[in-house]
């Protein structure tokens, strides 16, 4: 019986697990969405540009341009 609740609980990790998305930080060739800001901590969602200049990562476009 103890075996089938590890089992049980080893199975929802997996599953909580796979489901994570971690996100990369925006580059001049990577794809969104990725993390772009000051600390990486702005998502840049699909369609959008990370822009990165001297005041600071912002991105441009995408469904978080508004």
């Amino acid at each position: 019986m103890f075996s089938l609740k590890l089992f049980v609980v080893f199975l929802a990790v997996c599953i909580c697990v796979s489901q994570a998305i971690v996100y990369g930080p925006c580059s001049e060739n990577n794809t969104t969405p990725c993390l772009c800001g000051n600390n990486g901590n702005d998502l840049c969602s699909y369609g959008g540009t990370c822009q990165l200049n001297s005041n600071g990562n912002t991105c441009i476009g995408g469904s978080n341009d508004g």
